[in-house]
């Protein structure tokens, strides 16, 4: 069996002074040898922005019962089998997902989460390991990040 592990050195996203850095590891499983990709499969780490549609609310339980979707960002190949990808803090930006990416005034970003996922050559994505942070450390806990 294959071991994954991701790992983000922060506890929420913003203030962004410098890139994300998102580091993974796949441990060899019984199918791939040690110290050899497989070549019907890649890896990437995906990035999604979790959302809400709804104005947040002053009750704790209704607020924690927003659901969050998950909309795709950006994603970054992990070519290792251990190793680091970047996100740039452009893409936690405020003015960036108001400007590229959302429609409606009464989205709220409440989080991002990071993705390690396996791509076969057929085009079938499995996702291996989730990691999620809230956008900020005022937001930690008040969603379902």
């Amino acid at each position: 069996m294959t071991s994954f592990s991701l790992t983000v050195n922060s506890t929420s996203l913003q203030p962004c002074q410098r890139d994300i850095h998102v580091f993974y590891t796949i441990g060899p499983g019984p199918e791939t040898p040690a110290g050899s990709p497989s070549t019907s499969t890649r890896a990437a780490v995906r990035l999604y922005r979790r959302e809400i549609r709804s104005p947040p609310t002053d009750d704790a339980t209704l607020r924690a019962a927003v659901p969050a979707r998950p909309v795709y960002v950006a994603e970054r190949s992990a070519p290792e089998h251990r190793g680091t990808v970047t996100f740039p803090c452009r893409l936690f930006d405020t003015d960036y997902f108001y400007y590229y990416d959302v429609s409606d005034d009464d989205v709220i970003v409440v989080g991002y989460c990071f993705r390690l996922v396996s791509v076969s050559t057929n085009g079938g994505v499995t996702e291996q390991l989730e990691r999620c942070l809230p956008r900020t450390e005022t937001q930690q806990g008040l969603y379902s990040v």
